[in-house]
């Protein structure tokens, strides 16, 4: 999935590119912005494969943004004017989109910019963790897992069928899990999945277990559910 960053002062202008990236398979909108500097804030926060540059814009041109990136991603100017063209190559540019174009002139772009950009590897995220048990290692999958209690020197898991017990710290074992599971007080992490009914102060997940949601996890929850409705 190639991830798109518009940067472009015209509204309109960036609906149209929005569009045509939601309509293309292997695409992925990353972000809109109206201006370079907002450009520079994004690139800063998060990287993009291919941006989508307007040139003509207020307070910095998208030349001369171009010129002060250092790793640029693969770049396509859309531009009402057809006289920066060949600077714009100069600037190692793939392509040059004179506005208004059509999508099928926006895919011969994405054509070019595939040839001379790979696809980026997606990394395969582990479905599992191994516990130690009896001098042995316990395959445990993460889908099986309900939520996770931090004890004084010790740290339970909890699935349908069984417990276990590690002495992984909660610090540990948040930077292993996937994102399917969130931290809901200092003492507890849950599989989202699994929550049946949420309020400000507490959550109830399958199997009729309910926890505290500690004050300063609370907003950072609500958000995370409310996202997903």
């Amino acid at each position: 999935m190639l991830r798109c960053l518009i940067i472009d002062d015209e509204p309109l202008a960036r609906q149209v590119v929005e569009n045509y990236i939601r309509r293309t398979p292997g695409l992925a909108h990353a972000g809109s912005c109206s201006n370079a500097i907002e450009g520079y804030k994004f690139l800063e926060r998060q990287a993009a494969d291919i941006l989508y540059l307007d040139i003509r814009m207020p307070l910095i041109d998208g030349l001369t943004f171009l010129r002060s990136l250092k790793s640029p991603p693969a770049v396509v100017f859309t531009t009402a004017f057809s006289t920066h063209a060949v600077e714009s190559y100069e600037l190692n540019a793939i392509d040059y989109l004179v506005k208004p174009f059509s999508y099928e002139r926006f895919c011969q772009s994405l054509e070019k910019v595939r040839k001379q950009t790979p696809e980026p590897s997606i990394p395969v995220e582990k479905t599992y963790l191994f516990i130690k048990k009896d001098n042995l290692l316990q395959k445990v999958f993460f889908n099986e897992i309900i939520f996770m209690e931090a004890r004084k020197d010790y740290l339970k898991i909890y699935t349908p069928s069984k417990e276990y017990i590690t002495h992984m710290t909660m610090k540990y074992i948040q930077s292993i899990l996937p994102a399917s599971f969130i931290r809901i007080h200092r003492s507890y992490i849950i599989a989202k999945d699994k929550v049946t009914r949420i309020s400000r102060t507490s959550i109830e997940i399958s199997g009729n277990h309910q926890f505290p949601i500690g004050e300063s996890y609370r907003e950072a929850v609500q958000k995370i559910f409310n996202d997903e409705v």
